[in-house]
């Protein structure tokens, strides 16, 4: 548990304490950077119970133009995380589309798959919608990987939106945009890491810029553009 600052010139945002990784705290994020230190990642899972496993891993950026980089692989689960029966879920497969006949023929091994993540997102800080259930899957990734995430923690995007006053999709609460997506046939972790940074993205005012050095008092996160 943990408290990272989201710190804009002299706008300090606290995000409040959430279930992280246990690794140590990031350095905040400042304008100058801006939202090109995020990353927001999504897994999928075998299923809900203490038994999942992560079968999907993936990721998107907002770059310097606004637009939005995503991609996703499928991981192939080790021995070990299928040692119980009730290690997959009917329901999360119809969930996703995502069968095991799927993960042993195009699923990639986890040091594999982690690395591909990591070379897509490079440094940035990364943040969930469910970081209670990102934060466990993503751990047993790293653990069956025997690869450090850098000392970063998963931080919690719904946090983030509330204490820098967005609202998604035009004015959609991320409440709404998260039951639309429940609604869609199938959930899949590129197309929900897309579309969160998508939304953050429209989400920002032309007066919010990435690297602008004027000085914002009253919009203090600095012009980004809206393209997805």
């Amino acid at each position: 548990m943990g408290v990272t600052n989201l710190n804009v010139r002299n706008f300090t945002v606290a995000l409040g304490s959430r279930k992280l990784l246990k690794m140590d705290t990031p350095p905040p994020i400042q304008c100058s950077d801006g939202f090109r230190r995020i990353a927001f990642i999504d897994l999928e899972a075998s299923g809900l119970g203490s038994a999942s496993f992560p079968t999907e891993i993936g990721w998107a950026i907002i770059v310097e133009d606004g637009s939005v980089e995503s991609g996703s692989c499928l991981i192939r689960p080790p021995p070990r995380w299928t040692t119980y029966a009730n290690a997959w879920s009917a329901a999360s497969e119809g969930l996703t589309g995502i069968t095991r006949e799927m993960l042993d023929r195009d699923g990639l091994p986890p040091s594999e798959a982690l690395k591909r993540f990591l070379d897509a997102v490079g440094k940035r800080d990364l943040f969930s919608d469910e970081p209670g259930f990102d934060s466990h899957w993503l751990e047993m990734l790293v653990d069956a990987a025997a690869i450090s995430l850098g000392g970063r923690k998963l931080g919690d995007a719904k946090k983030l939106v509330e204490q820098m006053g967005l609202t998604l999709e035009f004015g959609e609460p991320i409440q709404a945009l998260r039951a639309r997506r429940a609604e869609a046939p199938r959930h899949r972790a590129e197309a929900d890491a897309r579309g969160l940074a998508a939304a953050f993205a429209k989400a920002l005012t032309p007066a919010q810029s990435l690297g602008d050095e004027t000085d914002h008092t009253e919009n203090p996160i600095g012009p980004l553009a809206t393209r997805s």
